[in-house]
């Protein structure tokens, strides 16, 4: 079968919507892929470049920032999935899936600091604190999404 073809011209009619056409991969989840690379390079920072923000023995205000950037990138990659696949809710494989690539994202971050900056350590409380984030992201994103799009649009 051949595509109709347009009268006044040569060309092939196109019959399909830009709007229509999903966004490939990359596309959907370029807000995804440039937010943890934001969260990689404060990672990467020399520890003195960072503001030393305790009140208490133990890092709270470290861990309330590993699960805020974690819950932005775990809501970005839910948004970029939604996208992708054109479709209004995830499967829970889906929303699995994007808490262990957060979960994933977050141990390797932890291994760079241990391992290859200086002045940086690794920490599992971090780890914990980056999958709690994945999860609250994960769960509010399609909330947050709703209430986005009826702001927007």
């Amino acid at each position: 079968m051949t595509a109709p073809i347009c009268l006044s011209c040569s060309m092939p009619k196109v019959t399909k919507k830009l709007s229509d056409k999903k966004p490939g991969l990359l596309r959907a989840h370029f807000l995804s892929l440039a937010w943890a690379l934001v969260i990689f390079v404060l990672c990467i920072l020399p520890g003195e470049v960072l503001p030393d923000i305790d009140f208490w023995t133990i890092d709270w205000e470290d861990k309330v920032a590993h699960m805020g950037v974690f819950a932005l990138l775990a809501a970005f990659m839910v948004w970029g999935e939604l996208r992708r696949k054109g479709e209004r809710a995830l499967t829970v494989k889906t929303k699995t899936t994007i808490v262990l690539l957060c979960l994933a994202f977050g141990l390797f971050t932890e291994v760079v600091q241990s391992e290859l900056i200086p002045t940086r350590y690794g920490s599992i409380g971090d780890v914990a604190a980056d999958l709690a984030g994945a999860l609250i992201g994960v769960a509010l994103a399609p909330t947050l999404l709703k209430r986005a799009a009826g702001f927007f649009g």
